[in-house]
């Protein structure tokens, strides 16, 4: 029992501390992922258009497949 108590002690001593740098971290790289989660979501569209532009015969269907794969998971994740 007086383990137990003592563990339980440095416990509740310990948890909490430098927590303003762990939000910090955890702040940055949510932003950082954000940023990356962006540029691809640019990337994608950009990609996108241009297929839709070049109009190859052997990806139309596979362009109408992949388009609405891409629809429903972005409705799923928003």
């Amino acid at each position: 029992m007086q383990k137990f108590l003592k563990l339980k002690e440095l416990a509740r001593n310990s948890v909490g501390e430098g927590n303003e740098i762990f939000v910090s971290q955890l702040n940055s790289l949510m932003a950082l992922y954000k940023q990356a989660a962006q540029e691809v979501d640019s990337l994608e569209g950009q990609i996108l258009s241009l297929i839709e532009e070049i109009n190859p015969k052997s990806l139309t269907s596979t362009f109408k497949i992949i388009n609405f794969c891409m629809d429903k998971i972005n409705t799923t994740m928003n």
